[in-house]
């Protein structure tokens, strides 16, 4: 556990270079493994600024960093429940979430590793707010509450899994639980399939923020529906497809956002479906779209033709984007290499077994 050596180390450390002579130093005074604990927590809070405006003065592990949901992601899983609500985070880590809870009310935690815990209940500190944790596993959690929030581990040893079953805790056996709740919301992957996602009979939720569709919420207690939720420009959708499929793209080709695709959203724009992209759109007029990247149309064609009207086009090196070609898009960047004025785009897709090739301008 956290002693004041840890925090004396920690000092110590800071704006040193884990080399081997720092270490043999450090280890002379505060002994190996504090040593090697300070230099480690310095890498993961530079490594956790990307998710934290106070991570220069949290604790991490490096996995339960990496498993922690992003301050701006917390704080809308937080939005879920209602003000001055006791929640219980049943899957607490290093408290990424129970912060976020507390800040909105009354909180509770629970975390199986104590180490975890210890590093949770610092981090409340440095965010000034306070929450008990309890130490055990949340299927043990016998706190009275009635809401939760859980965010199962998706790992097995260490890998990434999309085996539902083998996310721990078991989704299904928290989801058994969270029936008799008022609210409860589940985290999962938004990679799992719609056949995993749908058998919870609850509100799924595909979160998109700065551009990447994040998550999967499943939202125990409100209507079940599907939706894409976009944090950046609070904006929802519910599921709807296109109305028509073409081969060749109109005057305009929108990308459409990541949450959106996933979520099935895609006939809310009044534009064709191209190819068999499921995610590129198009049309002769397309409007200004927080859920879309637009691109004028300059060219279509075959691969082999790509750099050829790059060269026409006057074209820098391109940016290459694809739905469903599954090439190398570093090498084909490389290969269309070019020294011109315009700033092009390349789109990718397919026709069957045939791959097409777009060029385009960014914007109207």
């Amino acid at each position: 556990m956290l002693s004041d050596a840890h925090f004396a180390a920690l000092s110590a450390t800071e704006g040193l270079d884990a080399s081997a002579a720092n270490l043999t130093r450090l280890a002379e005074r505060f002994g190996s493994d504090v040593a090697a604990w300070a230099f480690s927590q310095w890498e993961c809070r530079e490594k956790g600024q990307s998710k934290f405006a106070k991570a220069m003065e949290m604790l991490f592990s490096r996995e339960a960093l990496e498993q922690a949901s992003h301050e701006r992601l917390a704080a809308y899983h937080a939005s879920l429940f209602e003000e001055g609500e006791l929640v219980g985070d049943l899957t607490t880590g290093i408290g990424g979430d129970l912060i976020a809870l507390a800040a909105r009310g009354p909180a509770l935690g629970c975390e199986l590793d104590g180490e975890r815990a210890a590093y949770a209940m610092h981090n409340l500190e440095v965010h000034r707010l306070a929450a008990e944790i309890q130490i055990g596993t949340s299927l043990e959690f016998n706190h009275p509450v009635s809401a939760v929030f859980a965010d199962p581990s998706r790992r097995i040893q260490g890998q990434r899994t999309l085996q539902l079953r083998s996310f721990s805790p078991d989704p299904v056996v928290l989801a058994a639980r969270f029936r008799s709740m008022r609210r409860a919301v589940m985290k999962l992957s938004p990679m799992l399939s719609d056949d995993d996602l749908g058998q919870f009979d609850a509100q799924v939720q595909f979160v998109e923020f700065a551009g990447e569709c994040r998550e999967a919420l499943i939202v125990f207690g409100a209507e079940p529906q599907i939706q894409a939720v976009q944090l950046d420009s609070g904006e929802k959708l519910e599921p709807l497809m296109p109305v028509m499929q073409v081969d060749e793209p109109q005057r305009f080709l929108a990308e459409a956002s990541p949450a959106a695709i996933r979520a099935h959203c895609l006939g809310h724009f009044g534009l064709a479906s191209l190819g068999d992209s499921n995610g590129y759109l198009t049309g002769e007029v397309v409007e200004p779209n927080p859920w879309l990247s637009i691109f004028q149309v300059h060219w279509v064609g075959r691969l082999d033709q790509v750099a050829k009207e790059l060269r026409r086009l006057d074209s820098s090196t391109p940016e290459v984007k694809q739905r469903g070609a599954g090439l190398d898009l570093i090498k084909l960047r490389k290969q269309w290499r070019g020294e011109g004025n315009r700033r092009l785009v390349v789109l990718l897709y397919t026709i069957g077994k045939s791959i097409r090739a777009v060029i385009g301008e960014p914007g109207p």
